[in-house]
C-alpha cells in the first residue's frame, strides 16, 4: 500500500451499525449469519495537520512518540490500533476524528463500524483504491489482530457493502 497521498482537505467516511438476526456469533466458527444494518452510523473525519492527532468524543491525543499508540483501555484505543496497524506515527500529517451514534456494548458492532469508517477514510486519504472486499478484510484484521477483539468475517463485510 502506498504511503503517498494527494493534497486534499477534509475526508469523511461513515459505516452503519448492525443487528444480527440469526446465527450470531457462528460466523467466528465458519457458520452462516443473517444481519441487517441500522440507521446509526460511525464516522471518521480526516483532516490535514501537523503530526498525528487522534480524537474520539471528549478525548484527544497528540501522538509524540510511537509509544503513545500503546493500548490504554480508553476511548482512543480504536484510533491507536488503526494508527499502529497502518504504521501512522508522529509524522503522519493528519488529524483523525472518530465519532459514533451506534450504542456502545449493545451488540451492534460499534467498534467494527468505527474501524470500517476509519479504514475507508484512510483508503481515500492515501489513494489505495481498495476493493470493498479488501477494505472489509483489512478492517477485520485491524479489529482481530491489532485491537485484539474476537470477531467473525461478517463484522466488516456487510458494512463495506452497505456503507
Amino acid at each position: 500500500m502506498s504511503r503517498h497521498c494527494r493534497d486534499h482537505g477534509r475526508i469523511v467516511a461513515t459505516a452503519p451499525g448492525r443487528v444480527g438476526i440469526i446465527g450470531n456469533p457462528t460466523d467466528m466458527y465458519g457458520g452462516a449469519v443473517i444481519s441487517v444494518t441500522t440507521e446509526e452510523r460511525a464516522r471518521c473525519v480526516l483532516l490535514p495537520g501537523d503530526g498525528l492527532v487522534i480524537a474520539c468524543g471528549d478525548s484527544e491525543l497528540e501522538v509524540a512518540t510511537d509509544g503513545d499508540l500503546a493500548p490504554c483501555d480508553d476511548a482512543l484505543d480504536i484510533g491507536r490500533a488503526i494508527a499502529r496497524h497502518f504504521g501512522l506515527g508522529p509524522d503522519a500529517g493528519l488529524r483523525m476524528e472518530l465519532s459514533t451514534n451506534v450504542p456502545v456494548q449493545a451488540g451492534m458492532g460499534g467498534s467494527a463500524s468505527l474501524i470500517v469508517a476509519a479504514v475507508g477514510a484512510l483508503d481515500r486519504w492515501f489513494e489505495w483504491d481498495m476493493h470493498p472486499w479488501k477494505l472489509a478484510e483489512t478492517a477485520r484484521k485491524v479489529e482481530y489482530r491489532t485491537l485484539g477483539v474476537l470477531c467473525g468475517f461478517r463484522i466488516s463485510t456487510w458494512r463495506c457493502s452497505a456503507a
